[in-house]
């Protein structure tokens, strides 16, 4: 089912588009649609009626005097003849050519499609009881078998072609040998002056004279 008329003047380039109700074509002021011409007109006042009726769109002639065509050929004044796509028209000396656009079909459909899809998914994800839509199954992820770590596995799809094989033909860097003795600091000499703890003087002896005295004590109180 057609949903508009184009209708495009050949001459001139201009266009009219009739979605519903009438659109009236002639010369005078109080039409739809104005053709103005220099010199003779061949153009009536009011020349043809262009309408839409009953899902489809109509052509009649009113009464004009140089007549209305169709595809080359003549249309009744005053009866109404239904237009196909890419219908001609002629006025007088002028040419329309006609267009049907037919109805385009609603996308809601798809895009309901589109949603029940996406909420299968975050039911399927979740754990869940997966919504009304196309069914899916998730893809069970393999376990990866122990043992040795392969360092040049992640690299051999590498996009750089060729190197992991130089990588791997390259020699290992043999190791500095370890020095063996005393560890050394990591630091340099610090910037001020050594110092050392001072030694603690010897006490003196006792002078003899103590000693006697003492000796001189003992014999005074001996029996």
């Amino acid at each position: 089912m057609a949903s508009a008329l184009v209708i495009l003047h050949e001459s001139s380039g201009e266009r009219r588009r009739l979605v519903g109700g009438r659109l009236v074509i002639g010369r005078a002021l109080g039409c739809d649609w104005v053709l103005s011409e220099p010199g003779t007109p061949s153009l009536s006042r009011r020349h043809c009626l262009l309408e839409a009726e009953g899902g489809r769109f109509l052509l009649r002639d009113l009464g004009s005097t140089n007549g209305t065509r169709r595809n080359g050929e003549p249309v009744p004044p005053e009866t109404a003849v239904a237009l196909a796509d890419g219908d001609l028209l002629e006025l007088g000396r002028h040419r329309l050519r006609v267009t049907l656009e037919e109805e385009v079909a609603p996308r809601s459909a798809p895009a309901a499609a589109a949603g029940a899809s996406l909420d299968a998914i975050l039911a399927g994800l979740a754990g869940g009881p997966a919504a009304s839509g196309p069914e899916f199954e998730l893809a069970a992820v393999e376990p990866r078998p122990p043992g040795p770590i392969d360092p040049g596995a992640g690299l051999a799809r590498d996009p750089l072609g060729g190197f992991v094989e130089e990588l791997q033909a390259r020699p290992a860097r043999p190791l500095a040998p370890r020095e063996e003795g005393p560890s050394r600091g990591d630091h340099g000499q610090p910037q001020h002056e050594s110092f050392a703890l001072a030694r603690p003087e010897p006490r003196a002896a006792p002078a003899p004279e103590a000693d006697a005295a003492v000796a001189r004590s003992a014999n005074t109180f001996a029996p």
